[in-house]
Formats: C-alpha cells, sequence, structure tokens
C-alpha cells in the first residue's frame, strides 16, 4: 500500500515544483527586466550584474560578445519519486532472478 502512495506523492511535489519554478523564472526575469532598461548603467555594468546574478543562483555562465549564457540543472524531487516506484515495479515484475548453477 504504500508503494502506491509514493508516486502519488512525487505527482504532488512536481506540481509544487513547476509552480515553484514558474516564480522563480518570474523573479529572474523581472530582475533581467529591469537591469536592462536602467538608464544610469553602462552596458557593461549591465553585463557584470546579469552575469553575477546568474552564478549566484548556480548558474554556469559563458560570456560571448552579444550575449549571456547562463546553464544550470535543476533536480526534481518528484521525478525522482516517480522512477522509484518504476524501478520498484521493474525489480517485483520484470527483472529476471539472478541464478546460479553448480554441478557437483
Amino acid at each position: 500500500m504504500t508503494l502506491l502512495l509514493i508516486p502519488l506523492i512525487g505527482l504532488v511535489i512536481i506540481f509544487f515544483e513547476r509552480r515553484h519554478m514558474r516564480s522563480y523564472k518570474k523573479v529572474l526575469n523581472d530582475f533581467i527586466a529591469a537591469t536592462l532598461k536602467d538608464g544610469n548603467l553602462s552596458k557593461q555594468e549591465k553585463r557584470e550584474r546579469i552575469e553575477r546574478l546568474l552564478r549566484q543562483n548556480g548558474y554556469s555562465v559563458t560570456r560571448e560578445e552579444t550575449a549571456i549564457t547562463g546553464k544550470r540543472k535543476i533536480f526534481s524531487l518528484g521525478f525522482l519519486l516517480l522512477s522509484f516506484f518504476l524501478y520498484i515495479l521493474y525489480y517485483l515484475y520484470l527483472q529476471r532472478p539472478h541464478t546460479l548453477r553448480v554441478q557437483v
């Protein structure tokens, strides 16, 4: 019975993770938009502020002449729980047992 609750908990967690991710992206996008609109900053200062924001949030940053690219992998607990449940099903029903045969 408990094994059946794991994927349901995973789905609930995925829902909240997606909702949180939207608000997280909105905060980043609002900061970037405010920085780009700021007329008091030079182009170099804008690039440095955006790059600092990305680095402080765990992004690996690559800098080009016209753009800044930030990459980050985000861990999902919900998908982990779903895959755990699928592995348990595989283990119980599909995996063949290890067989050791010794002739004497």
